[in-house]
């Protein structure tokens, strides 16, 4: 299981975290500990800033709001962590989670011809009409992805051999 973002230019300034199941292939690092990558990882801009957030926290701002009522016939509300991490930071803390560092470089080359530098939800609005918070940190995202792959890693068909 690996952890997937979503997050388009045209999308709320925000991206979801939730497990990728089928797309990541476990590889095994010289000290046997299981890798859902291939080191070094190759990133282009590790400086942009992103506000992360918790697919089941997404669920519950949605239902949340789904129930609340609205003066117009519809409305925009962002949903997001309220707080934003640089690419770096990411890499930092899923290499605290998982125990062992992560080598990254970033390339020129993979970097985005016009990229926003910050990106993070205003909740301002989606609090004040439904008294929605995160009641989850992206450290507890990562926690969860990691502990869902380390209990799969032996019965999963990406198990290392």
């Amino acid at each position: 299981m690996c952890l997937r973002m979503a997050a388009r230019a045209s999308s709320p300034a925000c991206s979801i975290l939730w497990p990728a199941r089928d797309q990541c292939p476990l590889n095994s690092g010289r000290d046997g500990a299981a890798r859902w990558w291939q080191p070094p990882i190759k990133l282009g801009n590790v400086h942009t800033r992103r506000d992360y957030v918790h697919v089941q926290d997404v669920a519950e701002a949605l239902f949340i709001l789904g129930s609340i009522k609205i003066e117009l016939p519809f409305d925009i509300f962002n949903i997001g962590s309220g707080r934003e991490y640089s690419v770096q930071e990411l890499v930092e803390m899923c290499a605290e989670v998982i125990g062992e560092p992560i080598e990254v470089i970033s390339l020129p080359e993979l970097q985005r011809r016009v990229d926003r530098l910050s990106q993070l939800a205003d909740l301002a609005k989606i609090q004040q009409a439904s008294g929605w918070k995160p009641a989850r940190t992206l450290r507890q995202a990562l926690g969860e992805v990691w502990e869902e792959t380390l209990k799969k890693r032996d019965t999963s068909k990406y198990a290392p051999v």
